[in-house]
């Protein structure tokens, strides 16, 4: 009962957190970073967007932005706009494996299905129920049914199968059973799990879900599927059973066409590939397969991408610290609303540099944002931000040289008044602050000789 509490708890848990992230992403703006890396005459445009969990084990959403040049000389640059921010090199070069490896699924050279076939399959077919009494498939129905290209393959079979030793009245359906049929069917099942196991993985990055070192992670399992099926391939049992596969499925096509000789308006007399022809056509898919793993131009485009990155952080920075120390200098010259305050209760004539501050908080607020743009890799905004900060603190430079601080000097008759004040403030005040004073270390005293 607990245990089913626990579980229930975990579902909710992961649909609360699922709904989370689907409300996350449907209020992150693709288009927001949009025009922030192009350079004059470029027109960018959104390419792709997946999930990524990168090198750090950080969860984003990488979208690829496309800036061309009149519709050439391309730049794809990927951005990571869920934590705002660029992406380190390791995992760009790992996003453009992705990237690649989608854009080879949606054109068809990379199909990530899993490929169990219906196959002529006689260890599948027989399993337990089979035993050595039972007669099947002679080597008389090989010799009238088998295709021409197997009746040899019969001959030889059967020669070998005396010579062995291991039967001593040659049946095919025995033989394949009997000796190697166990054997190949946990070999078998393991291969094709493999194979399910590899295109499982590029079921995820079709899904748009990928990881750092799913491109190496998926040559890895082609790698190690393959060798499995090429050792079923080379095994001479495997090819012994393929003939007797082969055998059985034009034996069932035969009957099929008995029973059946007519489906949507041809002869119904199709024959089923056999298991070993279906673990063939597998190692062919794979080997092709394997050339759209890895982007081949990956370094290439890393490259290019962190240099129009590094160039737009370049421009937005070098623009930013020459306006950040203009204002520092400027600021020197606006005194504060306090500074402000005591500096005419005591000097004449009044100073106010309300406006002026007013320029300047605006100043900071944007200084602020476009700080905070870079740090978001929204360089276009920020260079454009630090050119409208220019032009005010242009303003506001002009505004303190038409309207300059006052030559104050100290009002003598408002320092005596105010000593005057603050004088008879402490005289009067006095009295009852002795007293409150007193009380209180009488209370202290009390208490401590009651102790």
């Amino acid at each position: 009962m607990i245990r089913k509490k626990i579980n229930c708890l975990k579902l909710i848990l992961a649909l609360l957190f699922l709904f989370f992230l689907i409300y996350q992403v449907s209020a992150l703006d693709y288009e927001s970073y949009l025009n922030e890396f192009s350079n004059d005459n470029e027109v960018c445009s959104v390419d792709d967007a997946f999930f990524y969990n990168t090198y750090n084990n950080e969860l984003t959403l990488n979208v690829f932005y496309n800036c061309c040049f009149n519709s050439e000389n391309c730049l794809l640059i990927p951005i990571d706009i869920q934590n705002r921010k660029r992406f380190q090199q390791n995992d760009i070069v790992e996003l453009f494996h992705t990237e690649y490896m989608r854009d080879s699924i949606k054109s068809g050279n990379l199909k990530p299905d899993n490929y169990f076939p219906e196959t002529a399959d006689v260890c599948n077919y027989f399993g337990e129920k089979f035993n050595e009494q039972a007669t099947s498939l002679s080597v008389e129905a090989g010799a009238t049914f088998a295709p021409q290209k197997y009746k040899k393959t019969f001959q030889i079979i059967k020669t070998a199968g005396h010579a062995s030793g291991l039967i001593t009245e040659f049946d095919i359906g025995v033989f394949v059973l009997s000796v190697t049929c166990k054997e190949m069917s946990k070999t078998e099942k393991e291969a094709f799990l493999k194979v399910g196991e590899c295109y499982q993985l590029l079921k995820q990055v079709e899904a748009g879900t990928s990881h750092y070192g799913i491109s190496q992670e998926i040559s890895t399992c082609n790698l190690d599927a393959k060798t499995k099926i090429k050792l079923i391939l080379d095994s001479t049992g495997r090819k012994i059973k393929d003939v007797a596969d082969t055998l059985f499925s034009v034996i069932i096509a035969f009957f099929r066409m008995i029973f059946d000789p007519i489906k949507d308006n041809q002869l119904n007399f199709k024959i089923d590939p056999t298991t070993y022809q279906a673990f063939q056509k597998l190692y062919d898919k794979i080997s092709v397969e394997n050339n759209y793993l890895n982007n081949p131009n990956a370094p290439s485009l890393t490259l290019r991408a962190e240099e129009r990155l590094n160039q737009k952080f370049t421009e937005s920075s070098s623009l930013y610290y020459p306006l950040k120390n203009r204002y520092d200098l400027i600021k020197k010259n606006i005194s504060g609303a306090f500074s402000e305050f005591l500096s005419n209760k005591i000097m004449k004539p009044n100073l106010n540099q309300a406006i002026e501050r007013e320029k300047l908080s605006k100043v900071s607020n944007d200084l602020e944002t476009m700080k905070l743009w870079i740090n978001e890799a929204k360089y276009n905004s920020a260079i454009k931000l630090g050119n409208n900060i220019s032009i005010g603190l242009d303003d506001l430079d002009t505004y303190l040289k038409q309207h300059p601080k006052p030559d104050q000097k100290i009002d003598f008759f408002a320092i005596i008044l105010f000593l005057i004040i603050l004088g008879a403030i402490i005289y009067f005040a006095y009295p009852y602050t002795k007293d409150y004073f007193d009380k209180k270390d009488f209370e202290v005293y009390d208490r401590v000789f009651m102790i």
